[in-house]
């Protein structure tokens, strides 16, 4: 069945084709110019099953669906900061009906960061519901957009316009954008020869968090880290680094992934497994699982996996890690209420070949 990454990868080599097109896409986009790009989607040839299985079902944009992207070069952003807010918007839009209907602009941001997420629909009275802004349809276009921003030879972290069209008709945008007031706007730029801000992303680092986190505890001479959820402190998961480093930019984009794949279903119900994959060869993977038991013990009654705490679980890696400034593969628990109910990975799957899963609890 095809995976939701299919049509990602499809999008992916959509872009990637206009780019050799192009010739302004040959040097470096050169401050205050823009770029246009317009893709659409094609329909997976596999149906989607009404019920999701252990791995999660293609996500078929409906036909029509069309994206056309604008970049402008003279506002450049934060690369932590547009990974950040991008899975949080996904992750708050996904505790919505994937066709519910966005009513009105909608913007989303975070404390730390100056970067925001701004839907604007097109409201035109008596217009189909299909010709709405819906919550898929935003996902969609935003996940496109951090996807478009890092392709492996390209840095686009600039300022992002999405139309979204249906059927040629537009039903709204999607806005990446700067508070141009916030305290931390230029801390991850640097200056290049030409005077143009050139968003850099830390890759990898050893050091501790500068400041205390209450939600985090870290155990440095045994490699472990645990996370506990500020939303629901009963919620806690901790990871236990192999020693591998990965790069910052594919852990989070394997999160935003698995986030927007979960997105499809209700955020209630159960789940077995949810995984995210970056778009190359020897993808980075980020997968979580409900705990599977031998027969003969008893499962935790009060509490199972769902697709809104398989998300939340990515959100809470990519957190951990980021306080922590270290990124690399690691296993992960899951625990709700002192009680382990899930398992999963951080890792790479080389060639297509997926990577092992931990053993069973007894």
């Amino acid at each position: 069945m095809a995976s939701f990454m299919t049509i990602l990868q499809t999008l992916t080599v959509l872009f990637l084709t206009s780019l050799v097109s192009s010739t302004l896409l040959d040097k470096s986009l050169s401050p205050g110019s823009t770029l246009h790009t317009r893709l659409s989607y094609q329909k997976a040839s596999a149906s989607t099953s009404s019920k999701p299985t252990s791995n999660l079902s293609a996500v078929n944009p409906p036909p029509g669906y069309r994206i056309n992207l604008v970049f402008d070069s003279a506002h450049a952003l934060s690369p932590i900061g547009v990974y950040n807010i991008a899975l949080d918007t996904i992750y708050r839009l996904s505790l919505h009906p994937w066709a519910g209907i966005i009513e009105g602009s909608v913007s989303f941001s975070l404390s730390e960061y100056a970067e925001k997420v701004l839907f604007s629909p097109t409201t035109t009275p008596g217009r189909p519901y299909s010709q709405e802004l819906q919550t898929g349809y935003a996902i969609l276009a935003l996940y496109a957009g951090i996807v478009t921003m890092t392709p492996p030879s390209r840095n686009l972290f600039f300022e992002l316009k999405i139309d979204v069209s249906m059927e040629n008709v537009p039903v709204g945008s999607c806005k990446i954008y700067s508070s141009p007031n916030h305290p931390q706007l230029l801390n991850t730029t640097t200056v290049n020869k030409n005077n143009s801000t050139t968003p850099t992303l830390p890759d990898t680092a050893t050091s501790k968090p500068a400041a205390a986190d209450n939600h985090l505890i870290t155990d440095y001479t045994t490699s472990t880290t645990t996370i506990t959820d500020p939303e629901d402190p009963r919620y806690r998961l901790t990871l236990t680094y192999a020693g591998n480093r990965i790069q910052s930019k594919d852990i989070f984009l394997a999160s935003i992934d698995a986030v927007a794949a979960a997105a499809r279903y209700n955020p209630g119900r159960a789940c077995e497994r949810l995984t995210g994959a970056t778009v190359t060869h020897d993808s980075v993977v980020v997968t979580v699982a409900a705990l599977r038991r031998r027969p003969g013990t008893r499962a935790k009654d009060a509490w199972k996996l769902t697709y809104g705490y398989a998300s939340r679980a990515m959100v809470m890696v990519c957190a951990a890690m980021q306080r922590e400034m270290r990124w690399g593969d690691a296993g992960l628990r899951l625990e709700y209420e002192g009680v382990r109910v899930g398992e999963g990975l951080v890792g790479v799957r080389i060639g297509g070949v997926g990577v092992e899963e931990g053993d069973e609890e007894a």
